[in-house]
């Protein structure tokens, strides 16, 4: 385990995230359903395209909370078994500025740029 990370703190803010995220997944689903009661009986087709667009975009919302929580659980892992701050790909340590901004980075800054790159 790295000795240059606020290991406590890091650990703290990424449990904090992980119950924000579970928080807002847990009330979307709600959201919808209460949407669904208060559609029209005969929409126009402007409404339709407005209630297809905002479900469209909910449902990439989630995802993306989906994905970030998934990332989030990895790293809480990582924190666990002594592998946080290493790149999943070369095995080099995550640069400190990186892991602050993202603290759940897999890959250094280089392995990423290459990964996108691909």
């Amino acid at each position: 385990m790295r000795d240059d990370l606020d290991l406590k703190q890091i650990k703290h803010d990424l449990e904090e995230q992980r119950a924000v995220l579970l928080s807002r997944l847990r009330v979307k689903p709600i959201y919808r359903e209460n949407n669904a009661k208060n559609e029209p009986v005969n929409p126009d087709r402007a409404d339709l395209a407005q209630d297809y667009f905002s479900r469209e975009r909910q449902t990439a919302l989630l995802g993306r909370m989906e994905g970030t929580l998934e990332q989030v659980e990895a790293a809480l892992e990582r924190i666990e078994n002594g592998t946080f701050g290493k790149c999943d790909n070369c095995g080099n340590d995550i640069s400190i500025d990186r892991l602050e901004a993202l603290p759940y980075a897999e890959l250094c800054i280089e392995c990423q740029e290459k990964q996108e790159k691909k």
